[in-house]
């Protein structure tokens, strides 16, 4: 299991499985699929790797995996919040699941690293935090 470890508010990374250059972006404003009830989203974008650095790609990598994480989601929530929309990102893109499945089996998954990396004082926390503030658990 990677732990991840954002320094900044946007950047590229790579993880798992994912075939795809990975651009996140934190602290978002909203906009149509994003807010502060639905605090996260995934999309497969144009390759914004190449386009910040103006080259060609290979046509496996012609997309990024953009990752975009609401600017209400608390300072110390972002990093699991990211692992979670990777890891479901992951089940959808490469172990083809529908974004339901994948969605459940990422909560038990971020259920698992949260217990591993931060311990389960974090996850109660993380649990009265969703339950407060995220429209689908």
């Amino acid at each position: 299991m990677q732990k991840i470890e954002l320094k900044e508010n946007s950047g590229f990374m790579e993880f798992g499985r994912i075939p795809h250059h990975i651009y996140y972006e934190t602290n978002s404003e909203s906009f149509e699929d994003l807010s502060e009830k639905s605090p996260a989203i995934y999309k497969l974008t144009p390759n914004l790797l190449s386009l910040s650095e103006n080259k060609n790609v290979s046509q496996e990598k012609d997309y990024s995996l953009s990752i975009w994480i609401h600017e209400s989601v608390p300072r110390n929530y972002v990093d699991n919040i990211m692992f979670h929309e990777l890891v479901e990102a992951e089940l959808v893109l490469v172990d083809k699941l529908d974004q339901k499945s994948a969605h459940k089996l990422a909560v038990k998954f971020e259920e698992k690293y949260i217990k591993k990396f931060y311990g389960l004082e974090k996850l109660t926390e993380l649990y009265i935090w969703r339950r407060e503030n995220i429209n689908n658990y």
